[in-house]
């Protein structure tokens, strides 16, 4: 499962700017919580960061390398999505011998990309739909919108879209959230997980149904090892797709 970590950027010992990797490092203890260096997205004032993660459990300290990144954030908030454990802790002989192996963690981590896969009907695009892209994004490097068809919908809802699927996927792609958005299979709506083989599925707060239901089923038939996050939601009684659409009708 993917962790979340929040906390406010600390002065540290300032060893990272020697070796070429300066890091914002906020205070954390948690004894579940392996020492170890991480895969990371980092995200600062809604911007998602990649970076790579330190945590060593005797200094209560986390210590996060951003990627291009040259910004002073002291006692700024950030959030900290650790998203793969690359390597354990250990200890080494020189300065030298640390450095080498902190440039191959970072060529590591920048040759994994986990891709995030979202599904939805977006039948009337509002400002749910952008707060449930923005939020999945934080979650991976790659974000895949799946666009229902207008035969499930019909299906699924017994009444069409206000909105055929071409459109449909005409008004994500206008948003510039998703890195490739793509409409659905009537026939067969898991043939994406095979396809893209995502590491996370963005599930909206509200989204439920035999396709959600057979996801785990599906993971093992695949052998992935994805995770499902649930997007919380932003102020339902007014984002709501059904309830805007009754004041648009009305």
């Amino acid at each position: 499962m993917i962790k979340k970590i929040s906390g406010k950027v600390i002065h540290g010992a300032s060893l990272g700017n020697t070796l070429g990797f300066p890091t914002a490092n906020i205070a954390y203890s948690n004894s579940d919580l392996p020492s170890a260096v991480f895969k990371v997205n980092v995200v600062l004032c809604e911007q998602v960061f990649s970076g790579m993660w330190c945590y060593a459990q005797w200094k209560d300290i986390f210590e996060v390398h951003i990627f291009d990144f040259d910004s002073d954030i002291y006692d700024q908030e950030i959030d900290i999505y650790l998203l793969q454990e690359i390597r354990k802790n250990q200890k080494f002989k020189t300065t030298q011998e640390l450095k080498n192996q902190l440039q191959k963690d970072k060529q590591h981590i920048q040759e994994i990309q986990h891709t995030i896969l979202t599904f939805g009907s977006f039948d009337v695009v509002h400002k749910w739909h952008e707060y449930y892209l923005s939020e999945s994004r934080k979650y991976g490097d790659i974000l895949i919108t799946i666009i229902a068809t207008d035969t499930n919908i019909e299906r699924i809802k017994w009444r069409p879209p206000l909105h055929n699927q071409a459109e449909r996927k005409t008004a994500i792609e206008e948003l510039s959230l998703a890195d490739i958005v793509m409409i659905g299979s009537d026939s067969n709506p898991m043939k994406w997980l095979e396809k893209y083989t995502p590491k996370i599925i963005c599930l909206g707060y509200d989204q439920r149904g035999k396709f959600v239901e057979q996801l785990p089923e599906e993971f093992k038939k695949l052998w992935l090892q994805t995770n499902i996050v649930r997007v919380s939601a932003l102020k339902p009684e007014k984002y709501k797709s059904s309830l805007i659409k009754k004041r648009n009708l009305s």
